[in-house]
């Protein structure tokens, strides 16, 4: 055995030296202009940003660019995803990251050059506050009824200081991203504006409370609800990503209210979406007289959780519009 493998060997490499030198070396790929290598497109304002792209494709340039200014509002990539190009009549399949299928208003190609067969672009990108973003791309502005959560939270107060007026905006998913929609209009949320979305509102009919409205990461906590009417109250988990997930759906109840029960074997335990840094979690509580559907959500124990079908805050704003309801923004601290 030891001799075969020792020929075997030797065989191989006889082969792979023939290839070896019978195959024509690739030519090293040359220098990017210093300009692109030093990074020396420099923007005039502090809210604007500037994306670097670099391909043999002015198509997948522009789309390294665009996902260079995403990285840089998002701070983090999620995953990648696979896209079909048609340059000259051939179909190509080219890895992209995801944030270059993000919708960015008032991109501008700053500069573009073509080199050895390789397109380097610069891209900006104005990041307006969102209300005078906003202001310049709708042409046609329409005052108009809001979805009722909306109107409470933080960055719909703001934008209402903006318009002066209540406008119809929502809260949309796509491209695994975050945004308000105005008409046809998409606008990429940051994070620091998404957080604006969460909020306390209490409700007229029921009192909820949490055990501790301040937790340590691995704490253990409980509600309290109560209410002088009869019926249902479903309860839920809304993430600070917006994943929604179903605490309790439809725990029937009369007057007083503790989930989960002092008798249940189940409890809840604070976590943390990112555990470098501290948390904020949205718990909401809807009564219903009757017991409540929530097969559009999932449970929080499910595998599901998450994934991108338990993104759903959109959604649970809609139902909002429709019963009653509390919520509590609880921080979690590391």
């Amino acid at each position: 055995m030891i001799i075969y493998k020792t020929m075997k060997f030797s065989f191989l490499l006889a082969i792979t030296l023939i290839l070896t030198s019978c195959t024509t070396p690739t030519p090293a790929k040359k220098s990017p202009p210093l300009w692109y290598k030093n990074q020396t497109i420099k923007t005039k304002n502090s809210y604007n940003y500037i994306g670097y792209g670099e391909a043999k494709t002015l198509f997948q340039a522009k789309a390294e660019a665009k996902s260079d200014i995403a990285q840089q509002l998002l701070s983090s990539v999620e995953s990648s995803y696979v896209e079909k190009m048609k340059d000259d009549n051939v179909t190509t399949e080219v890895n992209l990251k995801v944030t270059t299928k993000i919708d960015l208003e008032n991109i501008s190609i700053k500069k573009q050059f073509f080199q050895d067969g390789y397109y380097f672009v610069v891209l900006g990108y104005e990041n307006l506050d969102l209300g005078y973003k906003i202001k310049k791309s709708v042409k046609n502005l329409r005052c108009s009824r809001a979805d009722n959560y909306m109107k409470k939270t933080l960055l719909y107060k703001k934008l209402y200081n903006s318009f002066g007026c209540d406008i119809d905006v929502k809260l949309q998913r796509a491209n695994k991203q975050w945004y308000l929609k105005y008409d046809e209009y998409k606008f990429l949320l940051s994070r620091i504006d998404f957080e604006k979305l969460y909020i306390s509102t209490p409700s007229s009919l029921f009192d909820f409370m949490i055990s501790n409205q301040s937790l340590q990461d691995g704490e253990k906590f409980y509600f309290n609800i109560k209410t002088d009417k009869k019926g249902y109250i479903t309860l839920l988990n809304l993430y600070e990503n917006g994943i929604v997930t179903v605490l309790k759906s439809s725990q029937k109840i009369t007057k007083n209210l503790q989930i989960p029960s002092k008798e249940s074997d189940i409890y809840f335990e604070a976590g943390l979406v990112d555990e470098n840094r501290d948390g904020y979690d949205l718990y909401i509580a809807i009564y219903s007289e009757k017991p409540f559907d929530m097969s559009r959500f999932v449970y929080g124990d499910e595998v599901l959780a998450k994934d991108e079908i338990a993104y759903k805050f959109d959604e649970l704003i809609e139902i909002l519009n429709s019963y009653d309801y509390a919520t509590l923004l609880v921080r979690t601290e590391r």
